[in-house]
């Protein structure tokens, strides 16, 4: 895998949480921050994935019936909403 150097300012003590995990774990901090950001970024691309998702079925006017609500609220136990 090619990589590329980034070069970031941390907060001290964000620092030195980093530098204490990876000691504990024997981790570079490198792999930890690379790893941290890539789960960081798969997360919030997921996020506005399906956002886009909801705001197009939006647009079509395709939203839950109301008893497709109720029966949802049901399944999950609720009951009295």
């Amino acid at each position: 895998m090619e990589t590329v150097p980034v070069t970031t300012d941390l907060d001290i003590g964000l620092f030195k949480q980093l530098e204490s995990y990876a000691n504990r774990t024997s981790q570079s901090k490198n792999f930890l921050i690379a790893d941290a950001l890539q789960h960081y970024l798969e997360n919030q691309l997921s996020q506005i994935k399906a956002i886009k998702i909801g705001l197009e079925q939006a647009e079509a006017n395709n939203f839950a019936s109301d008893h497709d609500v109720r029966n949802a609220f049901q399944r999950w136990g609720l009951h009295d909403i």
